[in-house]
């Protein structure tokens, strides 16, 4: 398929009810940069997004296409530079914080 990018050894691919928020939020925390969006065979979205120097990719659902399944969330360590802007910003797009700030690790 034209357009889609070669994939490093391992690519993550999160199945979620809403794949559109999704790639909005990875898009306005991240800076993620949507590279591909399609319908699959199934009535579900195919999307692939850059994050940084990795590709992730991101199925399931949407409020405009078929595909009801279930979401297999994952987790994900990001690293970013200002952590706490970004925080910030996850949280004031919706993100629920799981774990009390640790200013050092």
């Amino acid at each position: 398929m034209a357009g889609i990018m070669a994939t490093q050894t391992v690519t993550a691919y999160p199945v979620v009810q809403d794949v559109p928020a999704n790639l909005e939020f990875l898009s306005k925390v991240f800076g993620a940069v949507e590279k591909v969006r399609v319908v699959g065979g199934a009535g579900g979205y195919h999307a692939e997004v850059e994050l940084g120097d990795t590709l992730i990719m991101v199925g399931g659902g949407g409020a405009d296409v078929a595909w009801k399944g279930e979401a297999r969330p994952m987790a994900f360590h990001v690293y970013v530079r200002k952590v706490d802007d970004v925080y910030e910003t996850a949280l004031g797009e919706g993100a629920k914080s799981l774990q009390v700030d640790r200013k050092s690790i």
